[in-house]
């Protein structure tokens, strides 16, 4: 999904630079070295840094916190249902076309532990198990609990720890002028914190962020 969106910005001739920045206003230079802010009489900075605006000079939203999952991703082509349990124990199924599936999960607020456990890894295996026996190979239907969870973690292909970009109070989403030293005014267009569901809303907050420039022009 996320090459997907950038194909389409360079299909535009949106230009992307890489550049690591310790503050908001930073990110006028930036634009400005690629030449892209100097066709705008007033450049424009939408803020999409999601956890990254908890550290970022000139934003430093206390009000943001990660919420650590952890997610493994095991070969299991005859799992074609994507199944999501709501509520404790959190759990889903997510199959991929290419017969691997995604199966979690954790919500651990305040975490930035990296490091996987084997504790939550069994955990998982066992309640993705339950909400999806197809996980396991039909000729493995008569085999035991145990032996089931073996069986499917022998086919795990990777451990993954992420964290979701939540905060107090919901996303903020709004515009905001700060003072620069070079170029004085700047509108910021701030987008982020959206915890666990950033990229099913992603296009309704797309056109939202779009309004919003829309009204700084």
């Amino acid at each position: 999904y996320l090459v997907y969106l950038m194909n389409q910005l360079i299909a535009q001739g949106v230009r992307i630079v890489e550049r690591r920045i310790n503050d908001i206003s930073e990110a006028v230079e930036v634009a400005t070295e690629s030449g892209d802010a100097l066709q705008l009489p007033n450049p424009i900075v939408v803020n999409c840094t999601g956890l990254g605006s908890l550290a970022l000079g000139g934003v430093n939203d206390k009000k943001l916190y990660p919420i650590r999952g952890q997610t493994l991703l095991v070969r299991a082509p005859d799992a074609k249902r994507t199944i999501t349990r709501v509520g404790k124990p959190l759990g889903y199924v997510i199959p991929r076309c290419d017969g691997t599936v995604i199966i979690g999960g954790t919500a651990e607020r305040h975490s930035w532990d990296t490091l996987p456990s084997n504790v939550t890894t069994e955990t998982i295996l066992r309640g993705a198990l339950d909400l999806e026996p197809a996980l396991v190979a039909k000729d493995s239907a008569d085999l035991s609990v145990e032996d089931k969870v073996a069986d499917l973690q022998s086919r795990i292909i990777s451990v993954n720890v992420g964290f979701r970009p939540m905060r107090d109070g919901g996303v903020r989403l709004e515009n905001e002028v700060i003072t620069t030293n070079n170029h004085g005014n700047v509108q910021i267009v701030h987008c982020y914190g959206h915890g666990g569901f950033g990229y099913q809303s992603s296009l309704a907050y797309a056109k939202a962020v779009v309004e919003l420039v829309d009204l700084a022009v």
